[in-house]
């Protein structure tokens, strides 16, 4: 909403609504009613709003609006990012908050539709707080659900009529014939403009939806909705699980300590066993106090048609059946059972059909590649079509007499084993496939009007505000061979004074992306630019991210940049923080730049070394990416090659300057938003993580102390064998994946000694020096700016909390898309160098099986010695 208040009123409002629990109450609101909530129509000249949302798409023109029972049955539909300019009404909402099972999961669907402006171009429209759409109260013999029919149609009656002159047609959809029938008779018969139809009319209907070839097939979808909701009741005769439990049963067992709550996470190994984290009350000897409890829920019995991610409440069972830890007998794990799912959290899934005589007739096995979650029973007539496939499936119910989750067939990525399809599906299961997506035209109509930025001339009015360092300093750029979107440089000077200056340089991407502008909202949905093995997907348009913002050699560019000035000692006596335009004197690579260390920049190694051996006193650990190799792909993308990266000297001393900037900006966003600055923290490491290292560690007679970063760096520093260089490599890969998660954070929301990132020994740390691949750090820019030029800060602390949770999501699937694209072209390799032969560390031993290290490539891996049926596995050479 927006505008001014113009009138307002109070109303009290009676009805009757049945409880998720099945008790009836009456409830009586207070409901004040505004005539200032706009249409959000970019068509309409009579509503007073700012940045309006529906669009003019194509030559016909329309706005969906679908009642309560088409949302209800279908959102799956208007989920997918076909679907534009649909008006969803507040009556739904309120209508799937009372009677709806998992109501939170719904409305968080249909409110990421809303929030994606950019692609969505959807709206909420508070209907039932609007003077125009009131209706008159709910009569004794009228149901709820009549009555919604009759807001949903007054909403779309005043839309039709507000946009008659801009020609704009409201589609109102119904759920069947019998709905549009009762819908047509109440509406306003003058209002030409307002169609009523069946959402599978509406699909149909070529003259307002246009199957586009690229695009998801939706009549196809709501067919495989259908079949899949309107089934026969699925019964697997012998099998069968237990009810669950209602909410009037579960609530006061939460309170009481009977139940406990948390999200299941299943196994990757071992999908039979899955479990949760909860709190519970201990007593520690003085007082009772809440722990962190993990309690463990075996095979699929108890897991009770609970699915990976879902949040559940469970029930212990007796502690005779509690599993003991390890060798120790007194040491046991808490052992529970699923009694009731609060919220699911089902997704898309990547799958193929089983290969099994058991899929005949139209009921047919999916089975996802994510080991975590079960077979999905599907419904459809296109079997043959969709064998060696990768599909993408949804769940749609779980009945309790049913082996599988029911779902439905989404559409078809591709054939199995296709390096497009494999891609695609690997961004699918994590969810980052919206980074595929092209950039919007409203994000796009905010770049510059030039194809190049050979066109673009920097205005003389910004160049005036800035610092101008483009004659009177040497930058120069450092970045692997090929690198486009070059987003940081360095300079160094030796001033009068016999001081050196050093300035980090990075990429002003704020001046060209505006705060909350549609490109901003854009680069904040995409969080961060998705590297694979063969291909990146931009978090910015490539206009931007490889050429204005890209620190080109030999062109004027903006920065914003950090200067520190260094006494003889190597301390810092003065440091400078603002915008820049600059010009890189050498774009270098790595390789090239380590030359040059000992020669014309000398200075920064010298500096950088400094400035690093205190961290390292301090306790910083040096983990880096120990497991990072890198492929040589013929023109098919084929890999012939894998290479593990070389550990230049440049490395560090880069690496150093961008930590020190980084930390310098920190402490500067907090010093002036102490409430509101996105830092970064990197939390101490839980203990029990570390078992597999210390293991492994004192195997070889090494001992590893984990009282604070200083002793653990000590350790790992000490864990060397002289004959054997890959031993250190393997107790500091293990170190890397014991570790806890860094993550962003809003600083109003922690104390301060939580702030800590423990990895690197700072008490203040943020990203900053990669704007252009990162929206962490536009954000930080922003705030740094508004910083030095004493401007307010329109980010409030649970605001940029909220950013920071998503960006850490959608950071932390980047990173395992990236790390999954990897694993996908090292057996790719494989599979055409089967005969390579190349020595393994056996570092952790199972019943079954054994995990191994292989050090040339940079692989962990598990050698089974048994099939999941038992059977022991005979070595093929043995078979020979």
């Amino acid at each position: 909403m927006s505008g001014v208040l113009h009138h307002q009123s109070l109303l009290k409002v009676f009805h009757v609504k049945a409880k998720k629990t099945g008790n009836i109450v009456r409830v009586t609101r207070e409901v004040y009613t505004r005539d200032d909530i706009y249409c959000q129509s970019r068509s309409c000249k009579l509503c007073n709003h700012t940045n309006p949302t529906l669009i003019n798409n194509g030559t016909l023109v329309h706005y969906l609006v679908p009642t309560c029972e088409v949302i209800l049955k279908y959102l799956e539909i208007f989920e997918v990012n076909v679907l534009k300019n649909v008006v969803f009404c507040e009556t739904l909402f309120e209508y799937i908050h009372d009677n709806v099972k998992h109501s939170n999961k719904m409305t968080g669907s249909i409110k990421a539709i809303i929030a994606d402006k950019n692609n969505r171009k959807s709206i909420l429209y508070s209907n039932e707080h609007s003077n125009r759409t009131l209706i008159t109260p709910r009569t004794e013999s009228e149901t709820i659900e009549m009555r919604n029919e009759r807001a949903i149609l007054k909403t779309a009656d005043w839309y039709a009529s507000h946009l008659k002159e801009s020609k704009i047609i409201i589609c109102l959809l119904a759920i069947d014939e019998e709905q549009c029938k009762r819908l047509n008779e109440l509406k306003d018969q003058s209002l030409e403009n307002l169609k009523i139809m069946t959402l599978k009319e509406y699909l149909a209907n070529k003259e307002y939806y246009k199957q586009d070839a690229s695009r998801i097939d939706l009549e196809q979808l709501y067919e495989n909705v259908t079949i899949t909701k309107e089934h026969e009741t699925v019964d697997d005769n012998e099998f069968g699980y237990q009810d669950y439990l209602t909410l009037d049963v579960i609530e006061p067992g939460l309170n009481s300590g009977k139940y406990y709550k948390g999200v299941l996470r299943v196994n990757q190994y071992n999908s039979r066993n899955a479990h949760i984290k909860t709190t519970m009350k201990q007593n520690n000897g003085i007082i009772e106090e809440d722990v962190s409890v993990r309690v463990l829920v075996e095979g699929s019995a108890d897991r009770n048609r609970a699915v990976h991610g879902d949040m559940v409440v469970i029930e212990l069972k007796p502690k005779s059946e509690w599993k003991k830890i390890g060798s120790d007998e007194s040491r046991t794990e808490p052992v529970g059972r699923v009694v009731a799912v609060l919220e699911r959290n089902w997704r898309e899934y990547v799958a193929c059909l089983e290969e099994s005589k058991n899929n005949t007739g139209d009921y047919l096995l999916a089975i996802p590649i994510d080991s975590r979650i079960p077979k999905i029973r599907i419904k459809t007539k296109q079997k043959n079509v969709l064998e060696n496939m990768r599909l993408i499936v949804r769940i749609s119910d779980w009945e309790k007499k049913s082996k599988y989750p029911s779902g439905y067939y989404v559409r078809t990525l591709g054939p199995i084993g296709d390096l497009d399809t494999e891609t695609e599906g690997l961004l699918v299961e994590n969810q980052l496939f919206t980074s595929t997506l092209p950039f919007s035209d409203l994000a796009l109509s905010e770049l510059p009007p030039v194809s190049s930025g050979a066109e673009f001339k920097i205005p003389q009015a910004e160049i005036q505000k800035r610092r101008d360092i483009r004659k009177t300093h040497l930058v120069c750029s450092i970045d692997p061979i090929g690198c486009e979107d070059i987003d940081d440089a360095l300079s160094v000077k030796k001033l009068s004074n016999g001081n050196i200056e050093v300035g980090v340089h990075i990429a002003d991407v704020s001046y060209y992306i505006k705060y909350d502008g549609y490109l901003d909202l854009e680069a904040r949905r995409r969080s961060t630019t998705v590297y694979l093995i063969d291909r990146r997907l931009d978090m910015i348009p490539t206009l931007l991210s490889a050429d204005l913002c890209s620190i080109r050699q030999g062109q004027d560019r903006l920065c914003v940049s950090v200067f520190w000035e260094f006494n003889k000692e190597g301390e810092v006596v003065d440091t400078w923080y603002g915008r820049t335009i600059l010009n890189s004197k050498y774009a270098l690579h790595y390789e090239q730049a380590d030359e040059l260390l000992k020669k014309d920049i000398g200075a920064l190694q010298q500096l950088g070394t400094l400035i690093q051996k205190k961290r390292l006193k301090d306790g910083a650990l040096e983990l880096n990416d120990l497991e990072a190799v890198s492929f040589k792909l013929d023109n098919a993308k084929n890999p012939v090659k894998i290479e593990t990266k070389d550990d230049l000297l440049i490395h560090h001393t880069v690496a150093e300057w961008m930590i020190l900037a980084n930390a310098y900006v920190a402490k500067k966003i907090y010093d002036s938003f102490p409430v509101a600055a996105c830092l970064r923290r990197h939390p101490y490491p839980m203990k029990d993580k570390f078992q597999q290292v210390i293991k492994v560690a004192g195997s070889r007679g090494f001992e590893i102390d984990l009282e604070s970063g200083n002793s653990l760096s000590n350790s790992l520093d000490r864990a060397e064998d002289p004959e054997d260089k890959y031993v250190n490599l393997l107790i500091r890969s293990l170190t890397t994946r014991a570790m806890s998660e860094a993550e962003y954070f809003s600083t109003g929301t922690l104390p301060v000694d939580d702030f800590v990132h423990y990895g690197l020994a700072l008490q203040f740390y943020t990203h900053f020096t990669s704007p252009i691949r990162r929206y962490a750090d536009i954000v930080v820019h922003r705030l740094l700016l508004w910083a030095i030029n004493n401007e307010p800060n329109p980010f409030s602390t649970s605001k940029l909390d909220e950013m920071s949770k998503y960006m850490n999501n959608v950071n932390r699937a980047s990173k395992l898309a990236q790390m999954e694209s990897s694993e996908w072209f090292k057996a790719n390799y494989f599979r055409e160098h089967k005969d390579t032969i190349e020595d393994a560390i056996i570092f952790n031993i199972k019943s079954n099986a054994i995990y191994i290290f292989i050090p040339t490539f940079r692989i962990k891996g598990i050698i089974y010695f048994t099939t999941k049926e038992g059977e022991f596995i005979i070595p093929e050479t043995e078979q020979k």
